[in-house]
C-alpha cells in the first residue's frame, strides 16, 4: 500500500490508499508522485464542493437578512462586509437620503476582525451618531450588538468590550437603543449551534434570535413592530 493524506484547511479529511497486486517491490518516485497528485485532486474537489455549499448558504443567509426587514416601513439598505467607517463614508447614500423613521444598525464585527480595537469601534460609531443627529435629529437608532461566531472565537473578548462600551453609550442617549443579541447567541460560554457550515453566518435559528430581540426592542420603545417580527 501507498498512502497519501488529504488535508483541507489544515485538518485531516481522509487518506487515499493505493494497493498494488502482484510481487512485492518498492514504489517508484513516479508512482509516489502520481498518488500525491490524485490526493491533491480529491482535496480540490472537496474544497470546491465546500465553496459551492457555502455560496448557497450565504445566498440563503442574505435572503433571511432581507426578509427580517422586508415589511419595515422604510427602505432596507445593506452593505455586505462593511465596517462602521464605510457606513460613515457613505452615510448620505445609505442613510440620510431616505429620511428613515428608525434606523437598525449592525456593524463592528468586521472592524474587530480586521484588527481595529474596541475603542476604534466605539469612536467610529459615535461619528455615525453625530452624522445622524446632524441630518436626522432625534431619529431613533437600534444598534444590534456585535455577534459572536464559532469562526471568530478569537474575537470574543474584543467584541465583548466593544459591546459594553456601546451599551453604556446607549444609556446616555435617548435616541439610541442597544439590542443585545450576543448573550442570546451564547450557551455555556460558547456560541449556540446556529451557524451554517462556514461557522460565521447564521442559520434560520440564528435570525430567529435577532427577530425576537428586535421585536422586543421595538415594543419597549412603543414602536410599531413590522409584521416579520410578530
Amino acid at each position: 500500500l501507498i498512502d497519501s493524506p488529504i488535508h483541507v484547511n489544515g485538518e485531516l479529511q481522509g487518506v487515499l490508499s493505493i494497493e498494488r497486486v502482484g510481487p512485492h517491490s518498492a514504489w517508484s518516485s513516479v508512482q509516489r508522485l502520481f498518488t500525491h497528485a490524485v490526493a491533491n485532486l480529491v482535496t480540490l474537489a472537496i474544497v470546491q464542493n465546500q465553496a459551492s455549499l457555502m455560496r448557497d448558504e450565504l445566498r440563503e443567509t442574505n435572503a433571511r437578512l432581507r426578509a427580517l426587514f422586508a415589511t419595515a416601513r422604510n427602505t432596507c439598505r445593506t452593505r455586505s462586509g462593511a465596517a462602521i467607517s464605510d457606513v460613515n463614508y457613505y452615510f448620505d447614500r445609505l442613510v440620510s437620503r431616505y429620511t428613515p423613521r428608525e434606523i437598525v444598525f449592525y456593524a463592528g464585527e468586521n472592524d474587530i476582525n480586521s484588527g481595529n480595537s474596541p475603542e476604534d469601534v466605539f469612536v467610529e460609531f459615535t461619528k455615525f451618531m453625530e452624522k445622524k443627529s446632524a441630518a436626522l435629529a432625534d431619529t431613533p437608532v437600534y444598534f444590534i450588538s456585535i455577534k459572536p461566531s464559532v469562526a471568530r472565537a478569537g474575537d470574543f473578548d474584543a467584541q465583548s468590550r466593544a459591546n459594553r462600551m456601546l451599551s453604556d453609550y446607549a444609556k446616555r442617549r435617548t435616541d439610541l437603543t442597544f439590542v443585545d443579541i450576543a448573550s442570546r447567541m451564547m450557551e455555556n460560554g460558547q456560541p449556540k449551534a446556529i451557524f451554517v457550515s462556514d461557522r460565521l453566518h447564521m442559520s434560520a435559528a440564528g435570525y430567529e434570535i435577532w427577530r425576537t430581540a428586535l421585536s422586543e426592542a421595538f415594543r419597549n420603545n412603543n414602536m410599531q413592530v413590522p409584521e416579520i417580527c410578530d
